[in-house]
């Protein structure tokens, strides 16, 4: 069900969840001081407020003077909007009928005793992302309006919860609790309704589930304990199976969501490149590293911090689709899209507007009065620089690019324009590979324009990984130190990695979660960690990159192991080394495999990760080639240490995967053979006709002979006459014989050979 639609004269004033004003102007939507001021004037009508307690209220840290100013300018804004909505009388301040507020809709619902068309109207907490707009006094207030609201809220989802619970309604219950648990996720009672709607509905293993994690959130977020009606529910739910089956169906979806681990520094980075934006410079921050090493999370964390969302920062932001299906002005769109609304951006010149309203056409709806556009890449550049320019004149701009290696050329070069040029004093934030950096042309020329920073994020160390691993569950200390050595050592400290493995073993049941939110690991008995299917596809999409040669040297390597020499691997891949030089640097380049330091020519994968699916992609047949040639290296070697181990593994690899290996031609061309003579014999077989099948049939399958009453076998007489000719006299007459039996009706020809003839004459001769 959607909420329900404004009559076209009112306006319409968002203030469960992020908070907009529908049916306004455009140049309202980013301006928080006044939405704040209008949701207050809305709560309160039709009661007016003093402009004094206004003041007071969203300007608390200023002086009287200077708070009355802005709020004077405020209300000017208000009034140009609003109109006669907005009454000033003297020293009051009140609204009339013209706008509408959801959150009294919402309230109007519930009055009425609608609470499905009362929680339509939710979207999330009364002002979300407000906190910070106003003073003590101004939270004071607001918090006492989410209380009574949220109270209300629970009320409507109980009230619907119940009667579909007395319906015997399970599928309409469960979405209802769902809901409602999804809004409130560390309200207990919505928690409490959710378990028990999943029971009722059959799926007690993920009633376990929820109940494990939210008893985890509980302790983690709010610090307190949950009821004792709480724990009793999750008694009952424990009596419902065994322990080991509540073990087994506790899913990843309990887990919690990692911190940001070690990425101080990169954020004090970060938050300097910021300051000096705000000085008055123009910044550019390259924000580096392997796939899933945490680009994106580091850069939205850091467009999340509070300093951002209280200081009125116009962002900017786009993530590059590697989508063929994306096309060149998708990303730009994206990407300028919030330029529309935002102040200042009538101060670039009308040319200037005319060319980014071709990739944001809601732009000339604004100024209708703009020139004709050139429409070119290079015009839109200098354009997008001039625009830049102009809003950061009025407010702060960041523009945050995530993906460089997946953005269209077109767009590479308008942003590379635009961002080079003198004058916008912003921060602009590029993400890209490393892999595919270090051959980015695009990369290469944001690096050589001034004022540039390089972030270079690296993997986390083992004490990291643990933090991390701390954060996502409640882990014995002993367990989460084993766990996090291993995950450190396979995954290599790549966040992303280190999260779907975790999510893997809980899936498998090898990190199992209590009723009471704790974690228990299972003994891993030196076994490999699973490998997950996200993960095999996140690699499989770098290998592909490859071209042929890197991919056969790359087999090579993932043969030889983890750890191998660099003149084993040319010596392995064939004897032209000129061509097997080149392919190993397009590995080092994509971050596959490094050089171990202080090793001479000795390299390593990257990731243990890496080494598995690279092995896993090698043929089979290939594989054993491989195998078989590092034994025969290794047994020529044998007076250097280490190399009768080596030769010895491999071999028994090769052995192994011998018994499994695909067929030479000659076995081949052998079964070929047989398979061919096969159908043959079934053609020939179809071709005898049915009678004869029939007779076939049952000569091949009949029983061993016995002697049996009133059965009498038939064949034809043994000619020993030395003439062929008169072979056919000896069927005829077993025909006869047999005819003669069979007409008694005393006996069973069972001559299968002849029996089918027998039949055939029985039935044409007369009796």
């Amino acid at each position: 069900m959607s909420p329900p639609v404004s009559p076209p004269s009112l306006l319409l004033l968002r203030t469960l969840g992020e908070v907009c004003l529908e049916g306004g102007s455009a140049a309202l939507a980013s301006r928080r001081k006044e939405l704040t001021l209008l949701a207050y004037l809305a709560r309160r009508a039709p009661r007016s407020a003093t402009r004094a307690e206004l003041a007071s209220l969203l300007w608390e840290d200023r002086s009287d003077t200077k708070a009355r100013q802005s709020l004077r300018q405020v209300l000017l804004d208000l009034k140009r909007l609003l109109g006669a909505g907005l009454v000033l009388e003297g020293d009051s301040v009140r609204l009339d009928s013209i706008l509408r507020v959801d959150a009294r809709a919402f309230e109007e619902e519930l009055g009425r005793g609608n609470p499905a068309e009362a929680v339509e109207w939710w979207r999330g907490d009364f002002l979300a992302g407000m906190d910070d707009v106003g003073g003590e006094v101004f939270r004071g207030w607001m918090e006492a309006e989410r209380e009574c609201l949220r109270r209300q809220l629970a009320m409507a989802y109980e009230q619907l919860v119940r009667e579909s619970d007395a319906r015997g309604d399970r599928v309409t219950q469960l979405q209802h609790a769902e809901r409602w648990a999804g809004l409130r996720p560390l309200d207990e009672a919505a928690q409490r309704h959710l378990i028990e709607a999943l029971a009722a509905s059959g799926r007690t293993a993920e009633a376990r589930a929820r109940h494990a994690a939210a008893t985890a959130r509980l302790r983690a977020e709010l610090d307190a304990e949950p009821t004792a009606e709480f724990v009793r529910l999750g008694e009952r739910l424990a009596r419902t199976s065994s322990p080991a089956a509540e073990a087994s169906r506790i899913g990843s979806a309990a887990l919690f969501t990692p911190d940001l681990i070690g990425r101080d520094d990169a954020l004090g980075e970060l938050r300097t490149a910021w300051r000096e934006v705000q000085d008055g410079a123009g910044e550019i921050v390259l924000v580096e590293g392997d796939p899933g090493i945490g680009k994106t999370r580091l850069c939205e964390d850091f467009l999340l911090e509070p300093s951002l969302a209280s200081g009125g920062v116009v962002i900017l932001r786009a993530r590059a689709r590697r989508s063929p299906a994306a096309g060149d002005s998708d990303l730009l769109r994206q990407l300028l899209t919030p330029l529309v609304s935002a102040p200042g951006v009538g101060g670039a010149g009308p040319q200037a507007l005319a060319e980014v309203a071709v990739v944001v056409p809601e732009i000339r709806q604004r100024f209708p009065d703009l020139p004709e556009a050139k429409g070119n890449p290079d015009a839109l550049g200098g354009a997008l620089a001039e625009v830049l320019a102009a809003v950061s004149d009025e407010r702060p701009v960041i523009l945050f690019l995530d993906d460089l290696g997946a953005v269209d050329s077109t767009s590479r070069a308008v942003v590379t324009e635009a961002l080079g040029r003198p004058g916008a004093k912003l921060l602009a934030i590029v993400a890209a590979p490393s892999e595919e950096a270090n051959g980015s042309t695009a990369l290469a020329e944001l690096r050589s324009l001034p004022r540039v920073r390089r972030l270079m994020l690296a993997a986390l160390d083992p004490g990291q990984v643990e933090a991390m691993l701390g954060s996502m569950l409640a882990l014995r200390a002993g367990d989460r130190q084993e766990l996090a050595a291993r995950l450190h050592a396979e995954g290599g400290g790549n966040p992303f990695y280190t999260v779907e493995m975790v999510s893997a073993l809980v899936e498998e049941g090898s990190l199992a979660a209590s009723r009471t939110g704790s974690w228990h690991l299972a003994p891993m008995d030196g076994r490999q960690l699973s490998l997950p299917r996200s993960l095999r596809d996140a690699v499989g999409r770098r290998l592909a990159l490859l071209d042929a040669g890197g991919q056969e040297v790359l087999e090579v390597a993932a043969v030889l192991g983890r750890v191998f020499q660099r003149s084993l691997l040319i010596s392995i891949a064939g004897p032209d080394a000129s061509a097997t030089e080149p392919a190993l640097g397009e590995l080092l380049t994509r971050r596959l495999i490094r050089h171990v330091p202080g090793a001479g020519d000795t390299l390593e994968f990257v990731h243990e990760l890496v080494a598995r699916v690279a092995y896993e992609r090698v043929p089979l047949e290939r594989r054993h080639r491989l195998h078989r040639a590092a034994a025969l290296h290794w047994r020529r070697q044998l007076g250097q240490p280490g190399a009768a181990a080596a030769a010895d593994f491999h071999a028994s690899r090769a052995r192994a995967i011998g018994s499994v290996r695909r067929w030479p031609w000659w076995r081949k061309a052998g079964v070929g053979a047989l398979a061919a003579a096969a159908v043959a014999m079934l053609v020939g077989v179809w071709a005898l006709g049915p009678e004869r099948r029939a007779t076939l049939t049952t000569l091949l399958t009949r029983p061993r002979a016995t002697l049996v009453a009133n059965r009498i076998v038939v064949a034809p007489l043994d000619n020993r006459t030395g003439d062929s000719t008169l072979a056919p006299i000896g069927d005829m007459a077993a025909d006869w014989i047999a005819r003669g039996l069979t007409q008694t009706g005393r006996f069973q020809v069972v001559d299968t050979r002849t029996a089918w003839l027998t039949a055939k004459l029985v039935t044409q001769m007369p009796r």
